[in-house]
């Protein structure tokens, strides 16, 4: 806990600083998984189904 001072009158404030990670988690990671197959989604049986 610190104590600072108010611009305004000077009267003390406590001021609580607590660690942590803030803001949003890196999106730059999400492009690294498989690529999407919507052929996988439609077929369920790729052996049984004809393809021409």
């Amino acid at each position: 806990m610190h104590l600072i001072e108010t611009p305004g009158d000077g009267t003390p404030m406590r001021l609580v600083l607590i660690p942590g990670q803030g803001g949003f988690a890196a999106l730059g990671g999400d492009d690294l998984d498989d690529e999407i197959d919507p052929i996988a989604w439609i077929v369920r049986h790729p052996a049984s189904t004809f393809w021409w």
